[in-house]
Order: C-alpha cells, then structure tokens, then sequence
C-alpha cells in the first residue's frame, strides 16, 4: 500500500527548494503519525521517540530512510550543531543519500515538523505557493500555546520544548522580529 507508493516516487522530478521542503516536510509528518498508529506505539519518553524515529525506516524513492535521518538529516541538518540527544547527524561523505539534505534551511521550518504529540507543532500539509506564511503561522500557534503569562502573579512560563528549540536553533532571535 502507501509503502510501495512512496518507493516509486521519482526525487528528481522536485524541481525547486520548496518543492523539496515541501514535500519532506508532508513525508515525514504523514510517516511519523501513520507509524504510531499503524505500529500501535505509546511513546512516553525522549528514549523512546529516539528509539521509534531510528528504527522507523522507509524505502522513499528508492533511499533506504529512517524518520530520524529525514528530520535530522535531510531537514534541520544545516540548522542544528547537534541535536536533543546530543549527537551531530549527518549522513557521511560517501552516503548517497547526501545528496537529499536540504541546505540553507530556514529555522522557522523546524516549526513545521509535527510529531503526533501534545507538545508537537500542529500537523499541516505544506504546498509550494503558501510555503513560509503556512511555517510562520505553525510558528506563531505553536509558540502561543506553548509561552504563557499570568500578569497579576508576574509569571512568564516557557515549555521545556521551546526552550530547546531556542538553544538549539535560534542564537539570534532578533532576526525574526519586524
């Protein structure tokens, strides 16, 4: 079924960069949620969804992927210096897979990588033509569920999994701000 589907898809023919991001960011999101519900898994843990993201692997137009390689790998590879589990994922030099790695990535795009998960980005499907106002505004919903303030007690919390996103992604915030 969508295996063999996604085994005959021609890479070559995603002519532009956001044809690419485009169609990895919809890969993996639909992958990512098709697996837990097909393999029945109850992920509680960072282990676990390490574990689950490694060993979830795809033959996508005729590369041998992990879900753990398109993220890390193919879509954030050129944003992060490593990643939560403290390693630096890259595909080597002499990978051929290497060639799939999209360079240049925005950092706002790591907003749009939806695990099916409560603390995740919200899921949406990504075409070309509205690419960056469809990111920015996943940026926008995911940040304000997720950064809160009481202003009668002067509270001011952040997620832990903001927090991450911004230590390992964003060093210079002031980019980002009009």
């Amino acid at each position: 079924m969508i295996y063999k589907t996604i085994k005959k898809i021609k890479l070559a023919k995603l002519k532009t960069y956001e044809m690419k991001l485009c169609f990895w960011l919809n890969i993996y999101n639909f992958l990512s949620v098709f697996t837990v519900i097909y393999k029945k898994e109850v992920l509680s843990n960072y282990y676990e969804w390490y574990r689950f993201l490694k060993n979830s692997c795809f033959d996508i137009g005729g590369f041998e992927v992990s879900l753990y390689e398109i993220e890390n790998c193919i879509l954030t590879n050129s944003l992060a210096s490593h990643n939560i589990y403290g390693e630096i994922p890259v595909f080597k030099e002499d990978d051929c897979r290497k060639q799939l790695v999209l360079e240049n990535v925005d950092k706002l795009t790591y907003y749009a990588i939806a695990l099916p998960t409560k603390s995740s980005p919200g899921l949406r499907i990504y075409f070309p033509n509205n690419l960056n106002q469809l990111i920015r505004l996943n940026a926008i919903e995911f940040l304000s569920k997720n950064i809160t303030l009481d202003f009668d007690k002067n509270i001011f919390n952040i997620s832990e999994y903001v927090t991450w996103i911004d230590q390992y992604f964003f060093y210079n915030l002031n980019e980002y701000q009009e």
